[in-house]
């Protein structure tokens, strides 16, 4: 599908255009490719406003210092990470919330429909970690009310462990590459943004804001589930969600 792509962008031999020509030639043929990709206008309006905003991040060098909290090793035996957002990924917090952040707080934050469900399923397969661009004293209670019968989550990464550029915080997955090889993580988020420097590693999701017939969790547990079995999860997760490819296309477009 990336080489239709590409294609797509290419002038055949012998077509000659003014540079306003080429320019125009290209965005129709990269709209037309992404319309092949199965992405609607609204979707691309939507990843057009979003790649406007990649542009104006800055990936530091360095990436951040690993939490000394993180485990060293996976203990799983094929090591397979799946970072999960928290906020709108696995719950939806209530801002009232933050006037009593305790787990017993119950009226106001509601759990993602099939959380449980979803979270037994993949642990089996995966290493759990929490990465969220939320402070400690909010996340925290928030990831004791998920573990209040069972522990899955492996470490949480908090705000502290985020890129802050330009307005955003941004999850700089190389934060983890000391202690785990990059092409078996993914990570679940429903902003784009929060993953902007790992897309191949990426799983946007939509955001939940508590309804409950939401079921965007089974969904990404079978696609997790059929995940697991590939040697890399990274280039596997690439070629499935051909975010590079949509990302090529939008440029195109932004240009």
């Amino acid at each position: 599908m990336l080489a239709s792509c590409v294609s797509a962008l290419s002038p055949a031999k012998g077509d000659t255009f003014s540079r306003e020509d080429d320019e125009e030639l290209a965005k129709r043929r990269a709209h037309d490719a992404l319309i092949s990709l199965g992405c609607n206008e609204d979707e691309i309006d939507y990843y057009c406003a979003i790649f406007r905003t990649v542009r104006s991040l800055a990936l530091p060098e360095i990436p951040r210092a690993l939490p000394r909290a993180f485990p060293t090793v996976c203990k799983m035996a094929h090591p397979r990470t799946l970072v999960l957002d928290l906020d709108e990924t696995l719950l939806h917090a209530e801002d009232e919330f933050d006037k009593n952040p305790t787990p017993e707080n119950t009226a106001a934050y509601v759990l993602r429909p099939g959380l449980f469900r979803f979270l037994d399923s993949v642990s089996k397969l995966y290493e759990l970690v929490v990465f969220t661009a939320s402070t400690e004293e909010h996340a925290g209670p928030l990831v004791k009310a998920i573990e209040s019968k069972r522990k899955y989550f492996s470490c949480v990464l908090y705000r502290s462990s985020c890129v802050f550029t330009n307005g955003y915080y941004v999850k700089d997955l190389r934060i983890l590459r000391s202690v785990r090889d990059l092409k078996n993580v993914v990570a679940v988020d429903d902003s784009l943004i929060s993953f902007a420097f790992n897309l191949d590693n990426g799983i946007a999701v939509s955001p939940f804001e508590g309804d409950k017939d939401d079921k965007e969790l089974d969904f990404l547990g079978r696609y997790l589930l059929e995940l697991a079995a590939s040697a890399s999860l990274r280039a596997t997760n690439s070629v499935r969600l051909r975010m590079r490819a949509v990302r090529r296309m939008i440029e195109v477009l932004i240009a």
